[in-house]
C-alpha cells in the first residue's frame, strides 16, 4: 500500500513538474509580443542636379529598432532612440564633403531622406517624428495606418537581478517572421542610464526591453564599445515620463487636427483667407 501511494505521489509530482515547465516555457513565449517590433530603415539619397535633371550620387543607409507603445484609431506610436531620428550629423557630413572636395557643386546637391518602418510581416510604413529627447536619447515617431499590439509600460521600475527580454535587429539582422530575441538581467543605474546585461551592436538602438510580464521597462540606446554584452537604456523614470507626456500631448493635438480636416472636408467650416 505504501509503495502504491509513493508511486502515485511520484507520478503526480512528475506531472506537476512537466506542467510547470511547460507553463514557464509558454509564458516566456507569450510575453514577447513580437508583432510590436518595428525595424527602422533610413536612407539619405544624394543627387547632383543640372538643368532640371538629377542623377543619384550616393546613398547612405542605416538601420535601427523600435516598438509600438500606443495605438490610435488611425495609427500607432513607436518608441526608438533619439540618435536614430536625428539626421543632422550625416547631413552636415555631406555638406562638409562637397564644400571641401567640390565647392562648385554644392549648389547643385539635392538630398532626400527616406525614413520607413518594417513590421514583422514585412509591410512598410512611412515614419513621422513627433518628439525627441537628445539628452536621454529617446524618440517617439508616429506611424499612420499601423495597427499592431502595443507594449504596456510597466507600472514599476526593474529591480537589480530582474530577468528581462529584448527584441532587436542587430547589424540589421531581420527577415519577415524572424527577429533576434535575447535575454539578460537588470544591473542597476549609472548616472542617467539603466544598465542591462544584454548584447547589443549597431542596429540594436531603439529596441525595447521588457520584464517577465512583457511590460516595457527600458530601451537600448547604446552599448559599451569594448564589451558589447552590457547595454545602456534611459532610466525607467525618464523613459516612462517622456512616453506619457509626449504621446498624451500628441493625441490631443492629433484629434483636433483630424476633426478640423473632417469639418473642412464637409465644408462645415472654412479656412480664413487674407481677404477675409
Amino acid at each position: 500500500m505504501k509503495n502504491t501511494l509513493l508511486g502515485l505521489f511520484l507520478f503526480l509530482l512528475c506531472i506537476i513538474s512537466v506542467s510547470c515547465t511547460s507553463l514557464n516555457q509558454n509564458s516566456q513565449k507569450d510575453i514577447l509580443y513580437r508583432d510590436s517590433f518595428i525595424k527602422l530603415e533610413k536612407t539619405l539619397v544624394v543627387s547632383l542636379c543640372k538643368d532640371g535633371k538629377c542623377n543619384p550620387f550616393t546613398e547612405l543607409g542605416s538601420t535601427a529598432s523600435g516598438a509600438v507603445i500606443r495605438n490610435q484609431f488611425d495609427g500607432s506610436y513607436v518608441l526608438t532612440a533619439a540618435h536614430v531620428c536625428d539626421d543632422s550629423g550625416i547631413q552636415n557630413h555631406i555638406d562638409g564633403f562637397f564644400k571641401s572636395e567640390a565647392p562648385e557643386l554644392i549648389k547643385d546637391v539635392k538630398k532626400e531622406l527616406i525614413f520607413i518602418g518594417k513590421t514583422l510581416d514585412g509591410k512598410k510604413y512611412n515614419i513621422n517624428i513627433i518628439a525627441q529627447d537628445a539628452e536621454n536619447d529617446i524618440c517617439i515617431v508616429w506611424v499612420k495606418d499601423l495597427y499592431k499590439k502595443a507594449l504596456n509600460v510597466s507600472p514599476q521600475r526593474p529591480e537589480i537581478g530582474d530577468k528581462v527580454y529584448n527584441m532587436a535587429a542587430p547589424l540589421g539582422i531581420y527577415h519577415p517572421g524572424m527577429i533576434p530575441l535575447q535575454e539578460g538581467l537588470y544591473n542597476g543605474q549609472k548616472k542617467n542610464a539603466d544598465i542591462y546585461s544584454i548584447p547589443a551592436i549597431g542596429g540594436s538602438s531603439g529596441s525595447p526591453i521588457v520584464n517577465h510580464k512583457g511590460e516595457l521597462v527600458g530601451m537600448i540606446h547604446s552599448v559599451y564599445r569594448n564589451f558589447n554584452h552590457v547595454s545602456l537604456s534611459p532610466t525607467y523614470d525618464d523613459l516612462t515620463q517622456f512616453i506619457y507626456s509626449k504621446t498624451t500631448k500628441h493625441v490631443g493635438d492629433h484629434m483636433v487636427d483630424v476633426l478640423m480636416k473632417q469639418l473642412i472636408k464637409k465644408k462645415e467650416i472654412s479656412i480664413p483667407t487674407d481677404k477675409e
